[in-house]
């Protein structure tokens, strides 16, 4: 059973699955990847790994169709019987 939050508590809002950061990544993450060797690698050294699964990580956030788990309050006595979905990150 879930627990109630306490009095004077905001309820939880998640961000949107977008946001303008998210669709500029999406947009140019490609790019950055494909030009990465040729535009930036003699100053800056190889694109890090750790650094090109951050950004696919972020782009996966939020997506509901890379997998979700579903909460739903088990207490029946609950008025509001809706459900959340929380997209894994």
């Amino acid at each position: 059973m879930l627990a109630r939050p306490a009095a004077g508590t905001t309820r939880y809002r998640p961000r949107s699955a977008s946001n303008p950061l998210k669709e500029i990544v999406e947009d140019s993450l490609g790019d950055l990847l494909a030009s990465w060797d040729d535009r930036f690698a003699s100053e800056h050294g190889p694109l890090h790994s750790r650094v090109k699964k951050l950004f696919e990580a972020f782009t996966r956030c939020g997506d509901l169709s890379f997998g979700f788990l579903r909460l739903r309050c088990s207490n029946p006595e609950c008025p509001k019987k809706g459900e959340l979905l929380l997209g894994f990150f």
